[in-house]
């Protein structure tokens, strides 16, 4: 149940850190967040999904319009999770979270094309943009 204390923006707690990332992202020019240190085990792998399923389709319809920036311009994914994994099993392992961030955005209810434009931007264009490699 739904706390009738606090605000809630598209079913985004107005308190959480997502939400001042989300403003944050939305308001400044060089301001990027990298989404890909999150616990996929499978207690959290329902948590994270969600909230990022969930913000990715707000996103697309445009429920957030207090900042000039969209969120799908400014996300960015990182290959440092793990740090401690020998060069053996880095590959095996880095194809597996990927996979499953990869089907977080497969599973938001946005267009196929919106999808790919998606994961283009966060894997590629988005980390360019970021280190200025336009």
């Amino acid at each position: 149940m739904l706390d009738p204390l606090k605000i809630w923006v598209g079913g985004i707690d107005k308190n959480s850190w997502t939400y001042t990332i989300i403003k944050l992202l939305q308001k400044y020019p060089n301001t990027y967040a990298d989404i890909s240190a999150y616990n996929y085990g499978k207690d959290k792998l329902n948590d994270f999904s969600n909230n990022l399923k969930k913000v990715i389709e707000l996103d697309y319809k445009e429920k957030f319009k207090e900042g000039k920036f969209k969120l799908s311009d400014k996300l960015l994914w990182g290959s440092d999770v793990p740090m401690v994994l020998s060069d053996e099993c880095y590959e095996g392992h880095y194809k597996n979270y990927f996979s499953k961030f990869e089907k977080v955005v497969n599973s938001a209810n946005i267009s196929d094309l919106d999808k790919k434009e998606l994961l283009e931007n966060i894997v590629a264009n988005n980390p360019k943009n970021f280190l200025n490699l336009k």
